[in-house]
């Protein structure tokens, strides 16, 4: 019989720190790695931080790694279409806003066909944007509006699976479900084939971090035996390090700087101990809930900061001191991701829920 989960409602404020974490690491990636290497996005270069910060993509995998903690703790014990409304709610209210915020900003103030700064991150169309508001565009053969939006349809395919789990009712296997995709997932990682359909719903260049967030879940609830668990966590370490080391030697070849696979490494492991500290309840900032704010600002912060930062660097790169410049782009995108959060995610996420109820309840009428 599958146990019982200690208590599936509980906050960990950690999750809600990390979160943030991995949002102000990619962040800096963008802002001082990505947008002067990549496209000539901006003339603004930040060469003392890049041997650090290069590694900052990271942050992405951390990203995936809370995804499936906190996505298999919102499936759990819940039914299908719960599920698919909180993660519409989720998802939808921000991302309509920033979608559109950006398309008008690249649209009115980004780099012209005949500038220097122009590049194919850079060019917009109505129909895009259209398509990019279901956020769907990837599926539907359309680019993101936002370089960083390719990581929403990662998780939509997240998304359709634990959906599977929950239509099938096999949360009870789910070590025998980790254990085929953690198997699928070293093997594809050895393969050259990368069309097959199995390749893009089991998404193996991240799966295995999204595996370990789940496992990290398990592991808190004692939903398996620890052998199983500890097991399965070391199989999806071994996948998550190969699977940086692969991007990072892809980052390598595109930007002609050398990563170390050791400080790689160090970075996963880092990961994996600070979750593992978290569900064994060995660091417990519970008396910090205001980490709960940073956590709420993370998404928005993530889905505004790209395209609409790199345009900022580019308009007043020679006005101030590029350091400053830094921070005050940072300070800028945290305060409209809190803006986005107070007056669009808190007031219309449950809005969306309530129709969401009333379209379903008429659709199975």
């Amino acid at each position: 019989m599958e146990p019982e989960p200690k208590d599936i409602h509980t906050r960990f404020y950690e999750i809600d720190l990390l979160r943030f974490l991995a949002a102000i690491l990619v962040v800096i990636y963008h802002y001082t790695f990505i947008v002067y290497n990549l496209s000539n996005l901006s003339p603004v270069r930040y060469e003392y931080f890049e041997p650090i910060t290069k590694y900052f993509y990271l942050g992405v995998e951390l990203f995936f790694v809370i995804s499936g903690y906190v996505v298999l703790m919102s499936a759990y014990k819940k039914t299908l279409k719960q599920f698919l409304i909180s993660r519409i709610t989720r998802l939808y209210p921000a991302f309509w806003v920033a979608c559109t915020l950006t398309f008008i900003i690249i649209l009115f103030f980004g780099p012209t066909l005949q500038s220097l700064a122009w590049s194919e991150n850079m060019h917009v169309t109505k129909m895009q944007y259209i398509v990019n508001m279901t956020m769907l565009q990837h599926f539907l053969g359309y680019s993101d509006i936002d370089g960083a939006y390719w990581t929403l349809a990662t998780e939509i395919n997240f998304y359709f699976l634990i959906s599977l789990l929950m239509s099938y009712k096999i949360f009870k296997e789910i070590d025998i479900f980790i254990l085929i995709w953690i198997i699928y997932t070293g093997a594809a990682q050895l393969s050259a084939a990368t069309d097959t359909p199995f390749h893009y719903l089991l998404i193996p260049e991240y799966s295995s971090f999204f595996i370990a967030g789940m496992l990290f879940y398990v592991l808190q609830n004692n939903l398996m035996p620890l052998w199983k668990i500890y097991g399965l966590l070391i199989a999806s370490f071994i996948l998550c390090v190969r699977s940086a080391w692969i991007e990072a030697q892809v980052h390598t070849r595109v930007f002609h700087q050398p990563h170390s696979v050791t400080i790689v490494a160090l970075v996963i492991a880092f990961i994996f101990v600070f979750f593992w500290l978290i569900v064994k309840r060995k660091i417990d900032m519970s008396r910090f809930p205001w980490l709960n704010r940073l956590g709420a600002i993370t998404y928005p912060l993530y889905l505004l900061h790209s395209n609409i930062g790199y345009i900022l660097f580019q308009k007043i790169n020679y006005s101030v001191n590029k350091y400053f410049l830094l921070i005050s782009i940072i300070g800028l995108m945290l305060v409209a991701s809190y803006l986005v959060h107070v007056f669009i995610e808190k007031r219309f996420s449950s809005l969306l829920g309530k129709q969401m109820n009333k379209l379903l309840l008429y659709l199975s009428s």
